[in-house]
C-alpha cells in the first residue's frame, strides 16, 4: 500500500508519504514497483526531486530507499503538547 502526492514549492516535488508492506510481501519486489511506479507518475507532474520520510528506527526501510537510490537529506524532529 502506498500514498504520495506532488506539492510546488516553488519548483513541483513529489513526496512518498507512506509505503507498507505487509511482512509476507516484503523482499517480493512489490515495494520497488510501486515506488518506481510513483516515480514515473511524478516525473509526468514535472517533478525533479522526490521526497521520503521514515522514523529514524526503521532501518531496514532506510535499506530499502537507498538501495532505490535515495539518499538521506535531514532529520525531522517534533515536540508533544
Amino acid at each position: 500500500m502506498g500514498c504520495g502526492g506532488v506539492s510546488h514549492r516553488p519548483a513541483p516535488r513529489g513526496r512518498i508519504t507512506a509505503q507498507i508492506d505487509s511482512k509476507g510481501a516484503q523482499g517480493h519486489g512489490i515495494g520497488q514497483k510501486l515506488v518506481e511506479a510513483a516515480e514515473a507518475w511524478m516525473r509526468k507532474k514535472g517533478c525533479r526531486l522526490v521526497e521520503v520520510t521514515s522514523n529514524d528506527r526503521r532501518t531496514a526501510a532506510h535499506a530499502f530507499y537507498r538501495h532505490l537510490g535515495y539518499e538521506r537529506s535531514s532529520i525531522r524532529f517534533f515536540k508533544k503538547l
